[in-house]
């Protein structure tokens, strides 16, 4: 946070958004305050990003979401004050008409899911561990490791209503041991083994079901018990509420639950899950290529929380899911086409730095991909989605289904094998969907990108922006401007951040610098725009229009200005070399502050081409180079 004024940015932030009238409902994560607007185009986006201790602003599924960094508590709380909103009136907000429902589905899948899947992913990946050794009688089902090992994998899918409903209690505002309590009462040793039958409960008959392993039942109780649990702590006396207040939510939830929300939810979960088999299998062919192509369109959008449901359900009722391996086929088709696109790369730099997107790509992580690499270069992206609906459609003719959740990537493969035992049709359909999606978006990548760019761009003067280079005997006029480095150290790719903002090059692309000097110099001739008042980050602009963000550290904004000397204000004028700030890099080192440097090209897309030079750098050597047709 660039400021302790967080009332004045509360004030600047509201008038940019349209005022606290024009907000539904908003709430926090780590880093970002997460606004659903009543109407979005009241926003003015772009004097949003102008206001001093805002990052950025992301728009995703209908939310505006205003990055902050790790003071965002601070803000969110000056917001609610300044506009004189109260916490409960945006939660109920939230199921008022008039809004955006899809957003609002997006929003809660996103605030339930996320924390589970890490946990359901490790699970899956036993499981296909487990598969595998099956596959090849390393292990057998009477022997004591298989037993563990299953036990191992199991225990997640068994107990899922337990972590759903206490993820669920935190997104609805409610107790959330209380909703995992709701999830463990449904499969209860006692219910379970009374599955199938019919009991009574003050003589009304209730069709006991198994719950273990389900998605939707505890969603929906979970939902009805936070309801319960605010009417109730509203109206009964404070002396009595804290014990009386759970007794009454379990006494209603629970029943209403085994009597009515689980059968209906249990039904329409049962009928989504056959209702997708059957599309699925109408055509599996045009299904898997549709999917294959759209899917990371949907992840850019962010709408793809909206289909984790649909893939935990599928598991748990028809016991596969197609819908999760012809995602990853589209995953790979993107990194694929970054992969071609590198083999064209005349610059070593930016050839290296594409090639580590494509190797975090091949481990299911795409979005330094998408976002640093194929997106920008629309082409290629639309290579990228042709590339997955061929992978997709291959793995529709053979059927490609996983059987547990798998992790990402080409550690997805192992969730394909049948608990069975044996390689069958459903692995090699995920196999070679994903190696078709690669090479077919490869190929078409390497032949329609072309790179103008030299394979080591030549020093030019400063001023000197009209550069001729040949190429195949035609002269391609092409603006070029150097960035100088501002420090002396190592050069690392951003993508390596720590801060998954900078990581994903969201505000544009840059280097890593590790300093070995504690002094930031003008990387060209230029002007001063913000020195933000933590004295930890300068904004600066050349005078060929290159926008730069130099950023000393991580979180060296807690510091507030403590062993930072600035020698430059708002809207000085500077020359190349000339000294613009002093750090102190052993006593911030000692604080325990990561140093590594985040050096951005903010106006990114301004250009066609950032490149990037790695290794070791003095101030004043060539750092990015940026190329503009």
């Amino acid at each position: 946070m660039a400021r302790k004024d967080y009332t004045s940015l509360a004030q600047e932030l509201l008038k940019a958004i349209g005022g606290a009238q024009n907000i539904q409902n908003v709430s926090h994560c780590a880093t970002r305050l997460r606004f659903n607007l009543k109407d979005n185009k009241l926003a003015n986006t772009e004097k949003v990003k102008t206001i001093q201790g805002i990052i950025t602003v992301v728009e995703k599924a209908g939310q505006f979401q205003v990055v902050i960094g790790n003071t965002v508590p601070e803000v969110y709380k000056a917001v609610i004050e300044v506009g004189g909103i109260t916490e409960d009136s945006t939660k109920e907000n939230e199921l008022k008409k008039g809004g955006n429902i899809l957003s609002k589905l997006i929003d809660t899948i996103a605030g339930i899911f996320p924390p589970v899947l890490g946990a359901l992913c490790g699970a899956g990946l036993i499981k296909g561990l487990l598969a595998i050794l099956t596959t090849f009688n390393v292990l057998k089902p009477e022997m004591g490791t298989y037993v563990i090992l299953n036990a191992i994998g199991d225990s997640v899918f068994y107990f899922l209503p337990v972590l759903l409903g206490f993820a669920a209690g935190r997104k609805f505002g409610g107790n959330p041991y209380l909703t995992a309590l709701i999830g463990a009462a449904l499969i209860h040793p006692t219910l379970v083994s009374a599955a199938g039958t019919t009991i009574t409960f003050l003589k009304i008959p209730v069709s006991v079901l198994n719950y273990s392993s389900t998605v939707i039942p505890i969603l929906f109780a979970a939902w009805v018990c936070c309801k319960i649990e605010k009417f109730l702590q509203k109206r009964l006396p404070s002396s009595i509420k804290n014990f009386v207040t759970p007794m009454f939510c379990l006494l209603i939830t629970i029943p209403i639950t085994l009597m009515l929300i689980g059968p209906v939810t249990t039904f329409v979960a049962d009928w989504l899950a056959k209702g997708y088999s059957w599309l699925f299998d109408l055509n599996s062919i045009v299904a898997g290529a549709v999917i294959g192509a759209l899917w990371q369109v949907l992840v850019i959008f962010g709408v793809h929380w909206g289909f984790i449901p649909v893939m935990l359900n599928n598991l748990t009722t028809v016991g596969y899911d197609t819908l999760g391996p012809m995602a990853q086929i589209g995953a790979m088709s993107q990194t694929g086409a970054a992969f071609g696109v590198s083999l064209k790369m005349k610059n070593k730099a930016t050839r290296g730095g594409t090639i580590s997107t494509v190797i975090s790509g091949i481990f299911g992580i795409t979005e330094p991909i998408v976002y640093g690499v194929t997106l920008p270069r629309k082409k290629i992206f639309a290579m990228g989605m042709i590339g997955g609906a061929a992978g997709g459609a291959v793995a529709g003719v053979f059927g490609a289904a996983a059987y547990s959740v798998g992790a990402l990537g080409i550690f997805s493969i192992p969730s394909t094998i049948s608990p069975d035992g044996g390689l069958g049709k459903t692995f090699w359909g995920a196999l070679i969907g994903m190696i078709v999606s690669f090479l077919v978006a490869a190929i078409l990548s390497f032949l329609v990108y072309k790179d103008d760019t030299v394979k080591e761009p030549e020093t030019a003067s400063e001023n000197d922006n009209q550069n001729k280079l040949k190429s195949s005997g035609d002269t391609i006029v092409i603006n070029q401007s150097v960035v100088y480095s501002p420090m002396s150290g190592k050069v690392l790719p951003l993508t390596e951040s720590e801060d998954p903002v900078h990581a994903q090059e969201a505000l544009g692309k840059g280097v890593l610098i590790i300093p070995n000097e504690g002094k930031v110099y003008s990387p060209f001739d230029g002007t001063i725009e913000i020195v933000y008042d933590s004295k930890h980050a300068i904004g600066m602009t050349s005078n060929e229009g290159v926008e730069l963000l130099i950023h000393v550290g991580m979180d060296t904004v807690k510091l507030k200005g403590k062993y930072f000397t600035p020698h430059v204000s708002n809207g000085d004028k500077v020359k190349k070399g000339q000294l613009l700030l002093d750090f102190d890099i052993d006593k911030i080192s000692k604080e325990g502050y990561n140093l590594e440097s985040p050096i951005i090209v903010s106006n990114t897309f301004d250009y066609d081409n950032v490149d990037t030079i790695s290794g070791t750098v003095r101030s004043e050597d060539e750092l990015i180079t940026v190329y503009k047709n």
